[in-house]
């Protein structure tokens, strides 16, 4: 079993509706980034 750090940033590009609507239900959203497209100046500057 490993464990992410405190300092780690997740990220989720182009995700499909279906599952961004149960990302939101549960609140993980609050826990990552979305992202529409994948972005290397957005990522690097989030």
């Amino acid at each position: 079993k490993q464990k992410m750090g405190t300092g780690v940033d997740i990220y989720m590009v182009g995700v499909q509706e279906m599952v961004l609507d149960t990302i939101k239900k549960t609140g993980f959203d609050q826990s990552i980034y979305l992202l529409d497209e994948y972005d290397a100046a957005k990522v690097e500057n989030i």
